[in-house]
Protein backbone atom coordinates (compact mmCIF):
# COMPACT_ATOMS: atom_id res chain seq x y z
CA UNK A 1 0.00 0.00 0.00
CA UNK A 2 1.34 3.22 -0.69
CA UNK A 3 0.50 6.36 1.82
CA UNK A 4 0.57 9.74 1.48
CA UNK A 5 3.64 12.12 2.48
CA UNK A 6 1.04 14.03 3.91
CA UNK A 7 -2.82 13.25 5.14
CA UNK A 8 -4.84 15.91 5.17
CA UNK A 9 -8.75 14.91 6.68
CA UNK A 10 -11.70 16.76 7.13
CA UNK A 11 -13.46 16.50 10.23
CA UNK A 12 -17.50 16.67 9.48
CA UNK A 13 -20.06 17.79 11.78
CA UNK A 14 -21.03 13.65 11.01
CA UNK A 15 -17.32 13.17 12.59
CA UNK A 16 -17.97 14.74 15.12
CA UNK A 17 -21.64 13.63 15.79
CA UNK A 18 -20.79 9.93 15.69
CA UNK A 19 -17.45 10.61 17.12
CA UNK A 20 -16.50 8.85 20.68
CA UNK A 21 -14.68 10.66 23.65
CA UNK A 22 -11.76 8.91 24.86
CA UNK A 23 -11.99 6.01 21.74
CA UNK A 24 -8.40 6.84 19.40
CA UNK A 25 -10.25 4.35 17.22
CA UNK A 26 -13.64 6.21 17.02
CA UNK A 27 -12.98 10.24 17.73
CA UNK A 28 -13.69 12.65 15.14
CA UNK A 29 -10.18 12.48 13.59
CA UNK A 30 -9.87 8.69 13.38
CA UNK A 31 -13.18 8.86 11.37
CA UNK A 32 -11.94 11.50 8.86
CA UNK A 33 -8.84 9.91 8.52
CA UNK A 34 -10.22 6.24 7.65
CA UNK A 35 -13.17 7.96 4.97
CA UNK A 36 -9.77 9.85 3.63
CA UNK A 37 -7.85 6.67 3.08
CA UNK A 38 -10.65 5.03 1.68
CA UNK A 39 -12.13 7.16 -0.87
CA UNK A 40 -8.21 7.21 -2.23
CA UNK A 41 -8.48 3.74 -2.13
CA UNK A 42 -6.75 2.26 1.18
CA UNK A 43 -9.61 0.00 2.42
CA UNK A 44 -8.41 -2.59 4.32
CA UNK A 45 -6.75 -0.24 7.09
CA UNK A 46 -7.35 0.86 10.97
CA UNK A 47 -7.06 4.02 11.92
CA UNK A 48 -5.88 4.76 15.68
CA UNK A 49 -5.44 8.84 16.32
CA UNK A 50 -3.39 9.90 19.64
CA UNK A 51 -2.47 13.34 20.94
CA UNK A 52 1.38 12.46 19.36
CA UNK A 53 0.40 10.53 16.56
CA UNK A 54 -2.38 9.25 13.86
CA UNK A 55 -1.26 5.62 13.20
CA UNK A 56 -2.47 3.23 10.53
CA UNK A 57 -2.53 -0.03 10.93
CA UNK A 58 -3.72 -3.77 8.48
CA UNK A 59 -7.19 -3.90 9.45
CA UNK A 60 -7.67 -7.73 11.38
CA UNK A 61 -9.38 -7.53 14.46
CA UNK A 62 -10.78 -10.37 16.89
CA UNK A 63 -14.12 -10.34 18.39
CA UNK A 64 -14.08 -6.20 16.75
CA UNK A 65 -11.33 -5.55 19.14
CA UNK A 66 -8.40 -4.38 17.33
CA UNK A 67 -5.17 -6.05 16.67
CA UNK A 68 -1.94 -3.21 17.16
CA UNK A 69 0.23 -4.90 14.86
CA UNK A 70 1.15 -4.24 11.13
CA UNK A 71 1.76 -0.74 11.84
CA UNK A 72 1.84 0.84 7.99
CA UNK A 73 2.19 4.16 8.43
CA UNK A 74 2.42 6.68 11.10
CA UNK A 75 1.67 10.64 10.99
CA UNK A 76 3.00 13.85 13.25
CA UNK A 77 -0.12 15.34 15.09
CA UNK A 78 -0.55 19.00 14.84
CA UNK A 79 -0.77 21.27 17.82
CA UNK A 80 -3.79 22.00 16.27
CA UNK A 81 -5.08 18.43 16.25
CA UNK A 82 -4.08 17.58 19.67
CA UNK A 83 -5.73 20.22 21.26
CA UNK A 84 -9.65 19.18 19.15
CA UNK A 85 -9.05 16.01 21.08
CA UNK A 86 -8.18 17.44 24.30
CA UNK A 87 -11.75 20.05 23.51
CA UNK A 88 -13.54 16.89 22.31
CA UNK A 89 -12.60 14.12 24.83
CA UNK A 90 -13.21 16.59 28.33
CA UNK A 91 -16.55 18.22 27.02
CA UNK A 92 -15.25 21.24 27.07
CA UNK A 93 -16.56 23.21 24.73
CA UNK A 94 -18.20 22.12 21.43
CA UNK A 95 -15.82 21.49 18.91
CA UNK A 96 -16.35 22.47 14.90
CA UNK A 97 -15.78 21.00 11.90
CA UNK A 98 -12.18 20.96 10.83
CA UNK A 99 -9.48 20.50 8.64
CA UNK A 100 -5.87 19.11 9.67
CA UNK A 101 -2.73 17.97 7.38
CA UNK A 102 -0.48 15.72 9.17
CA UNK A 103 3.15 14.69 8.53
CA UNK A 104 3.93 11.32 7.36
CA UNK A 105 7.40 10.27 10.07
CA UNK A 106 7.02 6.13 8.97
Amino acid sequence: MDFPERLTVKVTDEDIRKGTRWSPHSCPIALAANRTLFESGLREVFIEAGRLTVRVYAEPTVEDEPIHSGLLASYRTTGEASDFMHVFDDSLDAVQPSEFTFERIS
